[in-house]
């Protein structure tokens, strides 16, 4: 059941996110979207004992790919639907945290959590990366057939 609660809790910070970003009306629905696919990818990859990067990295990868084929059919930029549908395994508990114990003086818990939410960025980053080079070198490559 708490699964369910956090995965309505990460919907409803997804569309937040998105009305803050200024993602237009008739897109918003496809937003959401993307932000419940990234939540539930990570649940399930969690769910099967994926470490922190893994998880990250894993539920970003299906977030980038759809929102490069939103941005395609929607005709807006992929930001419109990455950013509102990743905002919600951005670490800001961690990042708090690290920050709190980094003005506290205690360095044993600065560097647990900071490393933490740089493993947590690097999966981010890492998703994101390899879904934008797999859609992109797809997309040359279909563009080059189209051409002939």
């Amino acid at each position: 059941m708490s699964m369910l609660w956090t995965l309505v809790a990460a919907t409803v910070g997804t569309l937040g996110f998105s009305i803050i970003f200024g993602v237009k009306p008739k897109r918003l629905a496809f937003a959401v979207i993307g932000g419940m696919l990234c939540s539930c990818v990570y649940f399930g990859a969690k769910h099967l004992g994926a470490g922190e990067f893994m998880a990250n990295a894993v539920a970003t990868f299906p977030a980038t790919s759809y929102s490069e084929s939103m941005a395609r059919v929607g005709h807006a930029p992929v930001v419109t639907f990455l950013t509102p549908a990743i905002v919600v395994l951005v670490p800001g508990g961690s990042l708090y945290y690290t920050m709190s114990n980094l003005l506290a003086g205690n360095s044993e818990m600065t560097s647990e959590y900071g490393m933490n939410s740089l493993i947590i960025c690097l999966g981010i980053a890492t998703g994101i990366l390899a879904a934008s080079i797999i859609f992109g070198s797809l997309t040359a490559k279909k563009r080059k057939r189209l051409a002939k």
